[in-house]
């Protein structure tokens, strides 16, 4: 599968032993031979963003250097996650989920939480809750500082529903 074809329904990537499994909407799942890194800089030349810069304006916006969100596109940034649980190597400490697919989180036990996305599925995330809520707010604050879109006021009825242990990314209804 030439991922170049899917990446607008590019939900999430899995680091495997050697190779990544893609996750697409609508509960669609392939397998690439390559790692996650190799997919991620592919990924990057193919929109015409240099990944060295967009590590490197993370690095600045956010002061750190680790689980760094990457704006390759104003609708394509790809949320650091870890989603294997034991990695045997540094690359497979890391995959990514892309953040406009991503739709509420929950906390499900010390350093555990689910992902939940826009198609229905779940992923587990070997993370804790909090860390969870600073990642989104990290990616929120790289978007708008790399783009330079700032939200002044909310529109009325911008209230965000909420229910204990859930984090919900989509404004309430009427």
């Amino acid at each position: 599968m030439d991922v170049m074809k899917i990446w607008e329904r590019i939900v999430a990537l899995i680091p495997g032993e050697d190779s990544t499994e893609i996750l697409v909407v609508n509960h669609s799942q392939y397998h690439d031979p390559r790692p996650v890194p190799e997919i991620t800089a592919d990924l990057a030349h193919f929109l015409g963003s240099d990944l060295a810069v967009c590590r490197q304006r993370s690095r600045e916006i956010l002061g750190r250097s680790h689980f760094l969100p990457l704006p390759l596109q104003r609708d394509f940034l790809l949320l650091p996650m870890r989603l294997h649980p034991f990695p045997v190597r540094a690359r497979l400490a890391c995959g990514y989920v892309v953040r406009k697919h991503l739709l509420m989180y929950q906390g499900t036990g010390p350093g555990v939480s689910r992902l939940y996305f826009t198609d229905g599925r779940s992923l587990t995330a070997y993370h804790s809750l909090r860390r969870i809520e600073s990642f989104v707010a990290a990616a929120t604050m790289v978007h708008e500082r790399y783009w330079h879109i700032y939200v002044v006021k909310p529109a009325p009825k911008q209230k965000l529903k909420e229910y204990p242990g859930i984090s919900y990314l989509f404004p309430a209804g009427p």
